[in-house]
């Protein structure tokens, strides 16, 4: 879409912000299911998919490995 291979943006990314894209996308789906845990009523289910996850245990696993806490942990105590 950008007209640009991938593979080039993928070098410019880390070369500009030293991160790689993985890592960002991880962390704005990090952002996002937490706003979705403190600002609606969603299942913890409806938001790993919501915020793109492939299946819940994999939220549950790079949520908890971010945080120390499950999704459900942080909703209840608001973190």
């Amino acid at each position: 879409m950008l007209g640009y291979h991938p593979n080039y943006l993928t070098t410019y990314v880390k070369k500009h912000t030293g991160r790689n894209c993985r890592d960002i996308i991880q962390e704005t789906k990090l952002q996002y299911a937490i706003e979705l845990l403190d600002n609606s009523e969603l299942s913890i289910y409806h938001i790993a998919e919501e915020c793109g996850y492939s299946s819940p245990s994999h939220f549950f696993r790079v949520f908890r490995e971010k945080y120390g806490i499950t999704p459900n942990e942080y909703r209840v105590n608001k973190v």
